[in-house]
Formats: structure tokens, sequence, C-alpha cells
């Protein structure tokens, strides 16, 4: 017998108002955080630079898919998000076209156009967030009933070969 003592296992910590539960540990800051840090660094560059400005401003529907989405991988704020950066930068090289100032940025800003394309970019990000699993979803019932008809028929043909006695 050695006298060396045996190391105690560390309890998990524990969530004093949920009896004992364990806690959930949060993989990054919060969204208001991060918000706080970078927004008045984007509008300060922003006022600095009017393409960055303008990008901020037409990408308001991925903004709003990042708060609204819940999902644990965030998988329909990365869709329209990727839907509208697409119609964000087209509509931001109308600006890129002449000299970039400011004003001309507010100028498109108050124009339909440059917001018709983001806004159609992420209504595709959403139509594809809910259509490729469905997509998926029926290619994967099709090949499921492709095998077992190619079973089936394999079955039949092994009953003609060997009688009915295979079939047990």
């Amino acid at each position: 017998m050695s006298d060396a003592k045996e190391p105690k296992a560390e309890k998990p910590a524990t969530d004093k108002k949920g009896g004992g539960k364990e806690a959930k540990v949060k993989k990054g800051g919060s969204f208001f955080g991060w918000f706080m840090l970078f927004a008045p660094i984007t509008l300060g560059l922003g006022y600095f630079y009017p393409p960055l400005f303008m990008l901020v401003v037409l990408m308001a529907p991925g903004w709003l898919a990042l708060l609204t989405d819940t999902g644990e991988d965030r998988a329909l704020s990365v869709c329209i998000g990727s839907g509208t950066l697409a119609g964000a930068m087209f509509s931001v090289s109308g600006l890129l076209m002449t000299p970039p100032s400011f004003p001309s940025a507010m100028l498109l800003l108050q124009q339909p156009q440059s917001w018709l394309v983001p806004l159609a970019g992420s209504a595709a990000g959403a139509v594809i967030f809910y259509l490729i699993p469905m997509m998926v979803i029926e290619s994967v019932y099709m090949r499921n009933q492709t095998h077992k008809k190619s079973l089936e028929d394999m079955q039949k043909k092994l009953i003609e070969d060997w009688g009915p006695d295979v079939r047990r």
C-alpha cells in the first residue's frame, strides 16, 4: 500500500439558483457586447469611408436576422446575411463608380433600387435555408425507395432461382 493520495475529482460548477444543476459554459461574448465594441468603430470609419457606412446600413436584414436567429448554429442568419452581403456589395459598387463621398452615399441610400438588391438577396438566402433541407430529404427518400425496389427485385430473382425457402 502506498501513502500517495489519489487526486480528488473536481466537482462541476453549479448554479446557485438551479438547485445544483451544472452551469452552462458560454462560448463567446454576448451579441450586445460585440455590438457595443464594433458599432462605434464601424460608424466612425463609415463617416470617414462612405462605402463602409453604406455597406453597414444596407446589411440591415442581416443584422436583424443575427439578432433574431435562435438556432444553435445560426444557419438562418448565415444564409440571409450572405445573400444580403452580395446584394449590398452590388449596391455599394454604384458608389465606387464615382469618387466616394458621404453625400453621394446618402443619395444612393435614399434610392429604392439600392435597397431592392440587398432585400432580394436576403429573401434568396431565406429561400435557400428553407428549401435545401427539403430537397435533401426528398433525394434521400428517393434513393432509399430505389434501393428498396432493387432489393425486392433481387429477392424475387432469388426466389425464382432457389425456390420459396430462400425467403425465410
